[in-house]
């Protein structure tokens, strides 16, 4: 997966998902101090002709959605990532936010009603041993975007937002393979071998 750049040659198309060459149309006009011509493009597809627009260098339009749920994540949860994937490029720290409320909801999808987060991840982790790590990371990237307090503290931090929301979705996904997905296999197999 080749993410949107802005200006590169060829890149996965956020319409039509195919990795493929852009034709760039620069926008002339500067239309105010602080929107100059420099920064703002409209890229177009070579395989789905559709357009992309671009402002500061960044892609607006269409979202860019990189990750999709996991198939086995529980549908109020999968809800709640998809929407976190839907602002991913236009609020990286609203994302990260989200998928922290997606791992709550996943873990009390689950059975872990614990009041907080971090008593459900250590409930989670007396029945699974190797998540405890994975669940944790998430939680504490989550963390310092819920409870920063403040925007300007959350600059301070050194964090780069997209590179957390990205790296979280891919985790969150990972969770659901090792808690449900497996469980789900190992489950089907016994049956399927008790029979014989």
């Amino acid at each position: 997966m080749n993410e949107p750049k802005f200006k590169a040659h060829a890149f996965t198309c956020p319409h039509c998902g195919v990795l493929a060459t852009m034709n760039w149309v620069s926008i002339k006009k500067d239309f105010s101090e602080d929107f100059k011509s420099e920064e703002a493009a409209i890229s177009v597809c070579f395989n789905c002709n559709k357009p992309a627009l671009w402002v500061n260098k960044e892609l607006v339009y269409p979202d860019y959605k990189d990750v999709a749920p996991h198939k086995d994540m529980p549908e109020p949860a999968a809800k709640t990532f998809r929407e976190a994937q839907s602002i991913l490029t236009r609020s990286p720290r609203g994302s990260c936010m989200l998928l922290r409320l997606c791992l709550e909801q996943l873990l009390t999808w689950l059975g872990y009603d614990q009041k907080t987060l971090a008593s459900k991840i250590i409930e989670v982790s007396k029945r699974n041993t190797q998540i405890e790590s994975l669940l944790n990371v998430c939680r504490f990237a989550g963390n310092e975007f819920v409870h920063a307090g403040t925007l300007d503290s959350l600059d301070k931090s050194g964090l780069d937002p997209k590179g957390t929301a990205e790296s979280l979705s891919t985790l969150i996904n990972s969770a659901v393979e090792i808690l449900i997905t497996q469980p789900k296999i190992i489950a089907d197999l016994n049956n399927r071998f008790s029979k014989h």
